[in-house]
């Protein structure tokens, strides 16, 4: 159990390093499975082909707030039907992905509404997803009434950008609410889910919660990546818990993930700036890298795998300070 004291020696830490550093990185083997539920990872030629050129001249009209030109240049298109919204949906989904306001998203959903469009559940996800670009909780509050009123039913994806919203905004009670809502509305919630929740938690070091979350989420079936392993780690981190983030650590490497650079950050974040635990992490970090050819890189200061390198030189520095020794070998 996690909440276990840890009795955990210096020798069985770096041994079980050892058998880790030649796994494979987690965001090697599931990088595109834990991409944001409905996210598109277009390129920007990707993007244009989509938009085509009216929709690029669109674009780039909005870009510019010359939303006279931009209507008659959409009233010159003929298409109806799903074709028609698709084509809107393109255009909103560029707006995001190009950090326009919220006001150019919703003036869209205007003109297709005008020309006899009927909004669906895309439709509010773009504009709801515009509201998490600003973080106007509010706004999407109003969307989703409305979405409510015109028969439109919520699925994952909406439901992940209300949670999305509230975590945003350091709102984690808030983002809970919603993950309920979502499970009590019928729809199955995914690692995208639980993982936003539990980084809300984290980011306040509230490791009862982070933990509570990490729990609900392998109850659920839903398999726990880097990012939720990292993320419960940091609530420890904040709460200077270091035995707690040990723990989570070798729970991590027993799920066949590696510790990353975030891991590392983690680690040092909790170990704070004691001789006792700064010498007790660099045992640590040379176990997972000792048979690494960068390991003397990785402790330079220059960027290696398993630490960054503004990391690697305040370790670095902290080490020369306290004099601390790694097998027999001062740094």
């Amino acid at each position: 159990s996690e909440n276990d004291s840890s009795d955990a020696s210096l020798a069985g830490l770096s041994a079980l390093g050892t058998r880790a550093s030649d796994m494979p990185s987690q965001r090697e083997l599931s990088r595109k499975s834990r991409q944001p539920q409905g996210r598109v990872g277009r390129t920007t030629t990707e993007t244009k082909g989509v938009l085509g050129k009216l929709g690029q001249e669109t674009l780039h009209l909005l870009a510019q707030n010359d939303f006279a030109a931009a209507e008659q240049l959409l009233g010159d298109d003929a298409r109806k039907g799903d074709g028609a919204n698709a084509f809107y949906h393109s255009i909103m989904h560029a707006c995001k992905k190009q950090d326009l306001s919220l006001k150019v998203v919703m003036w869209l959903a205007d003109q297709m509404e005008m020309r006899g469009l009927k909004p669906n559940i895309v439709t509010f996800n773009c504009m709801i997803g515009s509201c998490l670009n600003e973080r106007d909780v509010n706004m999407a509050r109003k969307l989703w009434d409305d979405m409510l009123t015109r028969g439109i039913r919520p699925n994952r994806i909406t439901y992940n950008i209300m949670i999305n919203s509230f975590a945003k905004c350091h709102a984690p009670k808030a983002a809970e609410e919603w993950l309920y809502r979502m499970i009590q509305d019928g729809i199955k919630p995914c690692t995208v889910s639980f993982t936003t929740v539990i980084d809300a938690f984290a980011k306040l070091g509230d490791t009862g919660n982070a933990e509570a979350w990490f729990s609900r989420m392998e109850k659920a079936g839903e398999a726990a990546d880097d990012v939720c392993f990292n993320s419960v780690i940091n609530a420890c981190a904040k709460a200077r818990q270091l035995d707690r983030a040990e723990r989570w650590v070798q729970r991590m490497i027993k799920a066949g993930i590696r510790p990353d650079s975030k891991t590392y950050n983690c680690l040092m974040h909790a170990c704070g700036r004691s001789k006792k635990t700064l010498n007790w992490l660099a045992h640590y970090m040379l176990g997972w890298q000792r048979r690494r050819d960068n390991l003397l890189v990785t402790f330079d200061g220059s960027h290696a795998e398993g630490a960054s390198g503004a990391a690697a030189v305040l370790w670095r520095r902290e080490l020369s300070q306290t004099r601390c020794r790694l097998f027999d070998e001062t740094w």
